[in-house]
């Protein structure tokens, strides 16, 4: 690994170094996260000072965490990985949905020793299972309500990117099912560029659509306080299906 490292410091110098290892340290992301920080980081995004204080003490858990489990499981490593890299991943100040790999990858290797009550778990997968199943829903899950506020949008926009339930989504067969022309609106769209849709919402009705809970992902809840703090009515319209009534239940 160190040798991997020099290489690509000779090839890189330090911009290498700050994008591989320095940039971690500085990074906030208060859109889409699941760190117990986030709250805290959101509220004093723009208090650079205040800020940089509360990321530098999300790392005093996080080491103490990580050096105990170290010393108390050091003679069982892969059981010990597993749970360094669980409490590296879950007291982070960032923690998106994918970060949960990281340390599911070593389920494997580290549940010799995981003690499994094969009775609880059939329940558990059971349950697991039909709640995924009550969720496996088309677009014509969409209710009377949704169906006429789309109608008399001006314009439809389809946010796809937050959702791996997006997969083999197509719009042109939205567009029939709607009757509405409907623009794709890809990341770059809503996190770099809403201002413009911001902007359309002042004179006009716009919808967004998005696939599965629309408030999911910090993102959308975001979006809706930007749209709130400039006095444009927000309103949202969930499908019939049990995604979107656990939704309901969340940050709504």
């Amino acid at each position: 690994l160190l040798a991997l490292m020099a290489v690509y410091y000779m090839l890189y110098g330090m911009p290498y170094i700050n994008e591989a290892f320095l940039y971690h340290l500085h990074r906030t992301d208060t859109r889409h996260n699941f760190s117990p920080y986030f709250y805290m980081l959101y509220l004093a995004a723009n208090d650079m000072q205040l800020s940089r204080l509360i990321s530098f003490c999300c790392f005093i858990p996080q080491a103490l965490l990580i050096i105990w489990l170290a010393f108390r499981f050091h003679d069982d490593l892969p059981f010990c990985w597993l749970l360094t890299t669980a409490v590296f991943v879950s007291f982070n100040k960032v923690c998106t949905s994918q970060y949960f790999i990281w340390y599911i990858c070593l389920l494997p290797i580290a549940q010799q020793n995981i003690e499994v009550c094969w009775d609880r778990a059939e329940h558990y997968c059971i349950a697991m299972l039909y709640l995924i199943g009550l969720g496996l829903g088309n677009v014509d899950d969409i209710t009377v309500k949704g169906m006429a506020i789309v109608q008399k949008c001006s314009r439809v926009y389809l946010e796809t990117y937050t959702s791996i339930m997006s997969f083999g989504l197509h719009k042109e067969k939205l567009e029939e099912f709607f009757g509405k022309e409907i623009e794709e609106a890809d990341r770059a769209t809503v996190e770099l560029d809403f201002n413009s849709i911001l902007n359309e919402a002042h004179d006009s009705d716009i919808c967004l659509l998005v696939v599965g809970d629309p408030l999911g992902a910090t993102t959308h809840a975001d979006l809706v306080l930007t749209a709130r703090k400039a006095n444009i009515n927000v309103e949202i319209v969930h499908n019939a299906s049990i995604i979107s009534a656990v939704g309901c239940c969340g940050l709504q």
